[in-house]
């Protein structure tokens, strides 16, 4: 699910003020912070936040990633639930180039393990390219507070706790939101929960999606109001939310690769809403 930037980039110059200001810049709200959540380097490609729960800032930002992410996706008339367990490690010192699209090559790990049994290496090409391998291996078993635990001789143990499943009551998949009112929406699931809002289009094959904004509950109460005065800065077209119930935290690397590693836990809601 890779992404467009017609709609974020559009986007930006609205929330930059690029013309009169109005209320649709970045606000501060009692229930909830709000932030861009936009590519700082277009060029490069990344991996599709409905599926990984990742921002582009974070994948710039972070070298490494452990990840156990269950991810939920509602299109109308279809829905599809996948558990991934995925490990990477980049070389930031490493870039792919082709037809003026960039991609981090990432490195050889060794053995890579998820309670003892073994993530298999995928090569990642990029223009016909060896990009290096991630590590992957789906989850069959998935349950919610259970520990999962990561090893690799080059990484050493990582232990993830997977968070309670969300699930989105409001908005439904499918349905028309509108630009001139609130938004209630509402969901289960306790955790720590953002919500990510990007610009969808929907092709036979793929959904292509581009992050725009995040939002961070304060206190997760099952429910919060989106002001109309943020979806009115969003143009008329598809819109997915990215529900994310999380358990993450940041780890240094070992002097073999430097940089920070990202571990998290996540669980997805995505929901396909027309915003009118």
């Amino acid at each position: 699910m890779k992404s467009s930037i017609t709609i974020a980039t559009a986007f930006v110059l609205i929330l930059a003020g690029c013309q009169k200001p109005t209320e649709v810049q970045l606000i501060d709200e009692p229930m909830f912070d709000l932030e861009e959540a936009i590519d700082p380097d277009t060029s490069f490609e990344r991996a599709a936040v409905d599926t990984t729960a990742l921002l582009p800032s974070e994948q710039q930002r972070y070298t490494g990633f452990v990840t156990l992410t269950y991810a939920r996706t509602d299109v109308v008339g279809f829905s599809r639930s996948r558990v991934v367990a995925r490990v990477v490690v980049e070389d930031k010192g490493q870039v792919l180039e082709f037809n003026g699209r960039r991609m981090f090559k990432s490195r050889q790990l060794g053995l890579v393990r998820l309670n003892g049994f073994l993530l298999l290496p995928r090569e990642r090409f990029f223009g016909g390219m060896m990009g290096g391998p991630e590590y992957l291996r789906e989850i069959t078993d998935y349950e919610p507070g259970r520990s999962y635990t990561f090893s690799a001789d080059s990484l050493g143990s990582v232990v993830l706790r997977a968070p309670e499943v969300v699930e989105v009551k409001a908005p439904t998949s499918g349905s028309v939101v509108r630009r001139d009112h609130d938004l209630l929406m509402h969901w289960r699931g306790r955790g720590d929960l953002m919500i990510i809002i990007s610009s969808a289009t929907l092709r036979p094959t793929n959904l292509m999606t581009t992050p725009l904004l995040r939002l961070r509950l304060r206190q997760n109460n099952g429910h919060v109001m989106l002001p109309k005065r943020v979806i009115n800065g969003l143009p008329p077209g598809l819109y997915l939310f990215t529900f994310v119930i999380s358990n993450r935290e940041e780890r240094p690397l070992s002097t073999r690769f430097g940089g920070k590693m990202l571990v998290q836990a996540s669980s997805l809601h995505n929901i396909l809403v027309d915003v009118r």
